[in-house]
């Protein structure tokens, strides 16, 4: 494995722990809008959990920059032979996309109260 080989690993990689990262945050919100639904069912207004616009636009716009930088390296890599950042960079665009569409969900939904 040349030194490019590796380099384009290593970011594939760090682009993957990134991508995790920006889904654990997702789904903690997500437990949170859940648990406050469950916690307050049959009262008359349901439990909501905030999320602030400014936030929200940061993590859009670092996404939009994730999936691009990893669709990227996805294209590049093959043409390098290094299989292992293919696979790395696809996983992490797939994640980042899925982290944006549980996101546009939770801010869509009633249980989102904005700041």
């Amino acid at each position: 494995m040349s030194s490019k080989e590796r380099a384009l690993t290593a970011v594939a990689a760090l682009l993957l722990l990134l991508a995790i990262a920006s889904m654990t945050a997702v789904c903690e919100r997500l437990l949170a809008a859940l648990w406050q639904a469950y916690k307050f069912q049959g009262y008359a207004a349901p439990g909501v959990i905030t999320l602030n616009a400014r936030t929200a636009t940061l993590f859009g716009i670092s996404s939009v920059a994730l999936i691009s930088g990893s669709i990227l390296l996805k294209h590049r890599a093959p043409k390098r032979g290094d299989r292992n950042a293919t696979r790395l960079a696809g996983a992490a665009a797939w994640i980042s996309a899925a982290s944006i569409g549980i996101f546009v969900v939770l801010s869509l939904s009633p249980l989102n109260s904005w700041l």
